[in-house]
């Protein structure tokens, strides 16, 4: 995956959590799966 698309794809990601204003431990685990999806790409 490109690198600048990764940083979008995170900071989409950064923006969504913003405004549903998820609990600490669902942020911790779609950040986890955001990090690993972005692994997997990038294999």
């Amino acid at each position: 995956m490109n690198p600048l698309v990764t940083q979008i794809v995170h900071k989409l990601l950064q923006k969504v959590l913003q405004v549903l204003n998820f609990t600490q431990v669902n942020q911790i685990v779609l950040l986890s799966l955001a990090f690993v999806l972005t692994y997997l790409a990038e294999t």
